[in-house]
């Protein structure tokens, strides 16, 4: 691992560029707003850091600000070759590599924080990828299970869900596969490289777009596990 000197070039996490937070009065602001610890691995349109958020170390993969474009095509030989592309199919290209910047935990997260005081984090947001591991983290340290149920019986599916909530499927292994953020009725989701969308009806998403769901988990953010958190 090496020392990241350069934060400016993470200025999303330090929310210099977006947030307007250039110094910071207190430690407690910084760690929720996070701060880069240590650079993993730097790819060509990402980079993968370990970021100091509240009390946790996680794994953030990081959309580059400058993101570089391949318009070379490939033919059936599997050889890159020349070709024009259209200024249509340049900007359908630039915007679905941005969209993939951002994956459903990220996005509920986002969400979910941004609906609860802490529009100030600038961790998870259009920019930032989190995997199994960090989801769970988060979610075993700072936030509490209200309730579940199993989506084997059509009849659970008319459990109330709470506002302000975010839910997670789970496939038979117990392995989460999709969260999203919930309130009042509405829910918000993204899917891998697809765009942020809006659903009324969960039993129908979850047929069209997750059917290995068997367990819908819903949590709220955890106050208590917070106050403990900035105040150790």
């Amino acid at each position: 691992m090496r020392r990241l000197y350069k934060p400016i070039m993470f200025s999303f996490l330090l929310a210099l560029s977006y947030g307007g937070y250039c110094q910071y009065e207190s430690i407690l602001e910084e760690r929720i707003v996070g701060r880069v610890l240590d650079t993993l691995e730097v790819n060509e349109n990402n980079t993968v850091v370990h970021t100091l958020w509240l009390n946790d170390t996680l794994k953030i993969v990081v959309q580059n600000e400058h993101l570089k474009y391949n318009f070379k095509s490939t033919n059936k030989d599997g050889e890159n070759t020349k070709r024009l592309f259209s200024l249509t199919e340049r900007k359908s290209y630039i915007n679905n590599l941005k969209t993939e910047g951002q994956n459903c935990f990220s996005f509920a997260l986002e969400h979910y924080f941004a609906r609860n005081g802490m529009a100030q984090q600038a961790v998870f947001n259009k920019r930032t990828l989190i995997g199994l591991e960090t989801i769970g983290q988060i979610l075993n340290h700072y936030f509490i299970e209200v309730k579940a149920f199993n989506t084997l019986s059509k009849q659970n599916f008319k459990t109330k869900i709470p506002d302000n909530t975010l839910l997670t499927f789970s496939s038979q292994a117990d392995k989460v596969i999709h969260a999203v953020y919930h309130d009042k009725g509405l829910y918000y989701t993204k899917c891998g490289g697809s765009e942020a969308a809006e659903f009324l009806n969960l039993k129908n998403f979850i047929k069209e777009n997750y059917k290995e769901t068997q367990l819908v988990k819903i949590y709220k953010f955890d106050k208590a596990r917070l106050d403990l958190a900035l105040n150790k």
